[in-house]
């Protein structure tokens, strides 16, 4: 116990560590070894056997408490790790709500139907879920009707740069509530940079070559 004390008291006052950091610092380790090695050099030193193997005892029993404590009390005072399916599912649950505040935005916009059709159905794949008769729906759409013009193009443009947008400001307000899916949300934020410059860059090369 003096040992657990001594270790909490200068994590506080020496590490300047919080009360939850310094008893993690104080229970744990494996404490006692040193001690354990250091008592067999008091062979030499003509102890009786009766008082070096109460020193043996002693260090044995700190270094046993020093593993079973730990083990029961870390349940407690440690957040649990994430497992992979937890993460996933927690995750799935992420996306969903993401892409719903984004069809929620262009829902919100003034755009031709066919505009906005298109560009939800593109945000509908994003949560990665789209069943093959919904391609084929969208499909036999982009037979039908003719390709968009430069202005409904623009239009589509503008509206997933504003749908993506949201997205990216949904992530980051999860980021910041829930730290430990942070590394999990930040590949889905790559995602949207990376559908934002798929969008983008075609038009920006097409405009390009009407310039020139």
């Amino acid at each position: 116990m003096i040992n657990v004390v001594v270790r909490y008291v200068y994590a506080r006052i020496r590490l300047r560590f919080k009360n939850r950091a310094g008893w993690i610092f104080s229970l744990g380790g494996v404490h006692g070894a040193v001690t354990l090695a250091l008592a067999y050099t008091l062979v030499d030193t003509g102890v009786n056997n009766s008082d070096f193997n109460l020193v043996l005892l002693t260090a044995s029993t700190l270094i046993i408490l020093s593993m079973l404590v730990p083990t029961i009390l870390f349940r407690w005072i440690l957040k649990p790790e994430l497992t992979d399916d937890e993460a996933a599912t927690e995750i799935d649950k992420i996306r969903v709500a993401m892409v719903h505040q984004a069809i929620d935005t262009v829902q919100k916009m003034y755009l031709p139907e066919n505009v906005k059709k298109s560009v939800i159905f593109d945000l509908m794949t994003q949560k990665q879920r789209t069943r093959t008769r919904d391609f084929a729906r969208a499909w036999v759409e982009v037979v039908r009707h003719s390709e968009f013009t430069g202005a409904e193009k623009e239009l589509e443009m503008r509206a997933f740069m504003n749908a993506l947008e949201q997205e990216r400001q949904y992530l980051d307000m999860i980021s910041q509530r829930e730290v430990k899916y942070q590394k999990y949300v930040f590949k889905l934020y790559n995602e949207t940079l990376l559908a934002e410059s798929i969008v983008i860059g075609p038009t920006i090369l097409d405009e390009d070559e009407v310039t020139e």
